[in-house]
Formats: C-alpha cells, sequence, structure tokens
C-alpha cells in the first residue's frame, strides 16, 4: 500500500496496522525495535494528522497491547469528545473494559450502546455472547430477536439468525435451532 503512495495516512495506518498484526502473531516481545518504530510512527502522526480518528485508534490498540490501560483511558476519552458517536470508539471502549476486567460494566455498556447503534451487529453479538455465559438463556434470546426484528440487512439477519440457532443448539435445544434454520433459509434464500 505504500509502494503506491507513501504519503497516504490510509496506506501508512495500513502498514502500521499490519506490522502490528504480524507480530502479535509471533512471540511477543515488547522490546522488539518494530514496536519502538511503530510508536514513533503513530507519535508523529499524532502530531500532523491531529483529529484523525484511525491514528487514535491505533494509538490506543497499541496502549491496551501493552497494558497501559491510564494511557489507552486518555485515549479513548479524546476519542469520546471528538468522534461521540463513532461505533469504532465504542468498541474501543468495550475492548479496554474487558481488559481492565469491569464484567459489571459491561452489560450494561452494551445495552446502552446497541441503542445509540442499533443496526450494529458485533454490539448485539458480544452482548448475546455475554449473556450466554452468565446463563441468561432467555434475555439472550430476547436481545437476538429484538436485533432480528430492527436490522433488515440481510447479511446481519443471517449473521443473527445463526447466533440464535446456535443458543438453542448450546441449550440442547436442536429441534428449535433447525427451526431457525429452516426459517432462515426461506427468508434469506
Amino acid at each position: 500500500a505504500q509502494q503506491i503512495n507513501p504519503e497516504s495516512l490510509d496506506a501508512v495506518l495500513l502498514n502500521i496496522q499490519i506490522k502490528i498484526q504480524t507480530l502479535q502473531q509471533g512471540e511477543f516481545n515488547q522490546d522488539d525495535p518494530e514496536w519502538k518504530t511503530i510508536n514513533n510512527k503513530l507519535t508523529q502522526l499524532g502530531k500532523t494528522a491531529q483529529g484523525v480518528l484511525e491514528v487514535k485508534l491505533a494509538e490506543f490498540q497499541v496502549a491496551v497491547i501493552f497494558h497501559q490501560y491510564e494511557k489507552a483511558g486518555i485515549l479513548l476519552d479524546d476519542m469520546k469528545e471528538s468522534h461521540p458517536s463513532s461505533i469504532n470508539v465504542a468498541l474501543a471502549e468495550l475492548e479496554l473494559l474487558y481488559k481492565q476486567d469491569k464484567p459489571d460494566q459491561i452489560e450494561p455498556f452494551l445495552r446502552k450502546n446497541i441503542n445509540e447503534h442499533p443496526q450494529s451487529t458485533i454490539l448485539v453479538k458480544s452482548l448475546a455472547t455475554l449473556l450466554s455465559s452468565q446463563k441468561k438463556v432467555i434475555e439472550c434470546e430476547e436481545v437476538i430477536n429484538d436485533a432480528l426484528a430492527r436490522i433488515k440487512n440481510s447479511q446481519a439477519q443471517r449473521e443473527l439468525g445463526i447466533l440464535l440457532a446456535d443458543l438453542h443448539r448450546s441449550q440442547g435445544n436442536t429441534d428449535k435451532s433447525y427451526v431457525v434454520l429452516d426459517a432462515l433459509s426461506r427468508q434469506l434464500p
């Protein structure tokens, strides 16, 4: 990407994201010189591309990777102030809640953000997964069914339908699971 236009912010950010993912996949070593290069590049971008959400998100991601939760919180506050309705900022906050092990705050946060981002399937899936892990099956089913009624995108309908079928299957209700999948295949061929 940088070979096409090395000055492009999108190309630089894509290159940084690739490096971050590559470093995370290998044996994690925070002393790896590549991390320093990434941090330096992000610091430089932060100065030249002030207010660009993608730069802040990358800085946030690196802070979380290094367990620098205070720094991540500061970056998050800045993003929330400058981009208050961004789904990406909400997802970053959700990640920080998980990383800081604040389970009592996660469910209310997800419910609030589902109301603010009613077309988001990732928030619905996150809440459904959380409720299922807490054995709150009826609430989980209600959350998925509400989303199915609200979200009309066919890809989202498929994802949510499969999630609902999987919930039924995990509870030993294979007949209900089959009914959901059958209805889904008829409704969304």
